[in-house]
Protein backbone atom coordinates (compact mmCIF):
# COMPACT_ATOMS: atom_id res chain seq x y z
CA UNK A 1 0.00 0.00 0.00
CA UNK A 2 0.81 3.21 -0.74
CA UNK A 3 1.06 6.69 1.19
CA UNK A 4 -1.43 7.60 -1.60
CA UNK A 5 -3.76 4.90 -1.49
CA UNK A 6 -3.66 5.36 2.46
CA UNK A 7 -4.48 9.22 2.09
CA UNK A 8 -7.06 8.06 -0.68
CA UNK A 9 -9.20 5.90 2.18
CA UNK A 10 -8.62 8.33 4.63
CA UNK A 11 -10.21 10.70 2.57
CA UNK A 12 -13.16 8.47 1.26
CA UNK A 13 -13.77 6.80 4.72
CA UNK A 14 -16.90 8.76 5.89
CA UNK A 15 -17.00 6.46 8.95
CA UNK A 16 -13.72 7.26 10.41
CA UNK A 17 -12.51 3.65 10.98
CA UNK A 18 -9.38 3.98 9.09
CA UNK A 19 -8.67 7.40 10.83
CA UNK A 20 -9.42 6.02 14.20
CA UNK A 21 -6.99 2.85 13.97
CA UNK A 22 -4.22 5.37 13.07
CA UNK A 23 -4.63 7.51 15.97
CA UNK A 24 -5.12 4.49 17.85
CA UNK A 25 -1.63 3.15 16.75
CA UNK A 26 0.14 6.44 17.42
CA UNK A 27 -1.53 6.85 20.50
CA UNK A 28 -0.32 2.88 21.49
CA UNK A 29 3.00 3.91 20.04
CA UNK A 30 3.49 6.81 21.94
CA UNK A 31 2.27 5.11 25.33
CA UNK A 32 4.97 2.59 24.56
CA UNK A 33 7.82 5.26 24.15
CA UNK A 34 6.43 7.23 27.38
CA UNK A 35 6.81 4.09 29.19
CA UNK A 36 10.65 3.30 27.90
CA UNK A 37 11.67 7.19 28.60
CA UNK A 38 10.48 6.56 32.43
CA UNK A 39 11.82 3.79 32.51
CA UNK A 40 15.24 4.84 31.77
CA UNK A 41 14.92 7.65 33.37
CA UNK A 42 14.36 5.53 36.62
CA UNK A 43 16.93 3.27 36.05
CA UNK A 44 19.56 6.45 35.86
CA UNK A 45 18.01 8.08 39.34
CA UNK A 46 18.89 4.89 41.20
CA UNK A 47 22.12 4.92 39.52
CA UNK A 48 22.83 8.77 40.82
CA UNK A 49 21.16 7.16 44.20
CA UNK A 50 23.35 4.18 44.74
CA UNK A 51 26.19 6.54 43.82
CA UNK A 52 25.44 8.98 45.94
CA UNK A 53 25.20 6.18 48.80
CA UNK A 54 28.35 5.19 48.06
CA UNK A 55 29.75 8.56 48.48
CA UNK A 56 27.99 9.25 51.77
CA UNK A 57 29.65 5.56 52.71
CA UNK A 58 33.30 6.72 52.30
CA UNK A 59 32.73 9.77 54.00
CA UNK A 60 31.97 8.10 57.12
CA UNK A 61 34.37 5.51 56.98
CA UNK A 62 37.12 8.65 56.85
CA UNK A 63 35.46 9.81 59.97
CA UNK A 64 35.71 6.70 61.73
CA UNK A 65 39.20 5.76 60.41
CA UNK A 66 40.02 9.44 61.69
CA UNK A 67 38.37 9.11 65.03
CA UNK A 68 40.28 5.43 65.25
CA UNK A 69 43.61 7.07 65.08
CA UNK A 70 42.97 10.16 67.26
CA UNK A 71 41.72 7.67 69.70
CA UNK A 72 44.64 5.56 69.75
CA UNK A 73 47.19 8.43 69.18
CA UNK A 74 45.74 9.78 72.61
CA UNK A 75 45.81 6.46 74.68
CA UNK A 76 49.73 5.95 72.99
CA UNK A 77 50.50 9.60 74.38
CA UNK A 78 48.79 9.14 77.84
CA UNK A 79 50.50 6.00 78.44
CA UNK A 80 54.29 7.25 77.52
CA UNK A 81 53.16 10.77 79.25
CA UNK A 82 52.44 8.49 82.43
CA UNK A 83 56.13 6.41 81.85
CA UNK A 84 53.81 3.04 80.97
CA UNK A 85 53.98 2.97 77.07
CA UNK A 86 55.33 -0.99 77.50
CA UNK A 87 52.20 -1.76 79.55
CA UNK A 88 49.78 -4.14 78.03
CA UNK A 89 46.86 -1.69 79.41
CA UNK A 90 47.63 1.35 76.85
CA UNK A 91 48.43 -1.56 74.22
CA UNK A 92 45.30 -3.79 74.86
CA UNK A 93 43.12 -0.21 74.32
CA UNK A 94 45.01 0.50 71.14
CA UNK A 95 44.28 -2.48 69.47
CA UNK A 96 40.69 -2.63 71.47
CA UNK A 97 40.30 0.65 69.01
CA UNK A 98 41.50 -1.11 65.83
CA UNK A 99 38.56 -3.37 66.89
CA UNK A 100 35.62 -0.99 67.26
CA UNK A 101 37.20 0.67 63.58
CA UNK A 102 37.15 -2.70 62.09
CA UNK A 103 33.37 -3.20 63.07
CA UNK A 104 32.50 0.28 61.94
CA UNK A 105 33.70 -0.18 58.66
CA UNK A 106 32.23 -3.80 58.51
CA UNK A 107 28.29 -1.63 59.26
CA UNK A 108 29.25 0.68 56.92
CA UNK A 109 29.56 -2.24 54.19
CA UNK A 110 26.72 -3.90 55.43
CA UNK A 111 24.43 -0.88 55.22
CA UNK A 112 26.02 0.42 52.06
CA UNK A 113 25.21 -3.00 50.21
CA UNK A 114 21.56 -3.21 51.57
CA UNK A 115 20.82 0.46 50.42
CA UNK A 116 22.11 -0.63 46.96
CA UNK A 117 19.74 -3.56 47.23
CA UNK A 118 17.01 -2.15 48.69
CA UNK A 119 17.17 0.93 45.37
CA UNK A 120 17.75 -2.35 43.09
CA UNK A 121 14.06 -4.09 44.05
CA UNK A 122 12.60 -1.05 44.35
CA UNK A 123 13.72 0.02 40.33
CA UNK A 124 12.45 -3.64 39.48
CA UNK A 125 9.37 -2.90 41.36
CA UNK A 126 8.89 0.38 40.17
CA UNK A 127 9.52 -1.19 36.17
CA UNK A 128 7.16 -3.87 36.69
CA UNK A 129 4.58 -1.81 37.59
CA UNK A 130 5.17 0.65 35.09
CA UNK A 131 5.50 -2.29 32.20
CA UNK A 132 1.31 -3.36 34.17
CA UNK A 133 0.55 0.22 33.34
CA UNK A 134 1.56 0.33 29.79
CA UNK A 135 -0.16 -2.87 29.06
CA UNK A 136 -3.44 -1.51 30.59
CA UNK A 137 -3.28 1.44 28.31
CA UNK A 138 -2.23 -0.34 25.01
CA UNK A 139 -5.05 -2.90 25.99
CA UNK A 140 -7.49 -0.23 26.84
CA UNK A 141 -6.61 1.22 23.07
CA UNK A 142 -6.24 -1.65 21.08
CA UNK A 143 -9.73 -3.41 22.47
CA UNK A 144 -12.21 -0.98 23.90
CA UNK A 145 -14.83 0.43 21.56
CA UNK A 146 -15.65 3.23 23.42
CA UNK A 147 -12.13 4.87 23.13
CA UNK A 148 -11.95 3.41 19.23
CA UNK A 149 -15.76 5.32 18.92
CA UNK A 150 -14.44 8.17 20.49
CA UNK A 151 -11.10 8.33 17.88
CA UNK A 152 -13.82 7.81 15.02
CA UNK A 153 -16.12 10.99 16.10
CA UNK A 154 -12.61 13.07 16.44
CA UNK A 155 -11.39 11.81 12.97
CA UNK A 156 -15.24 13.48 11.62
CA UNK A 157 -14.34 16.59 13.42
CA UNK A 158 -16.59 16.49 16.35
CA UNK A 159 -15.95 15.63 19.82
CA UNK A 160 -15.64 12.46 21.32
Amino acid sequence: MTIKSILHRLWEDESGAVAAAIIGAIAATTAVGLGVVSTLAQKKARKVQNKLSSVRAARERVGLVREARRKRASIVNLAAVRGVGEASAPQAGAGSIGSQLASGLSFLDEDLNLRKRINTLTGRADFFAGLANLSGQVATIAGNETTVGGFQSIAKGGKP
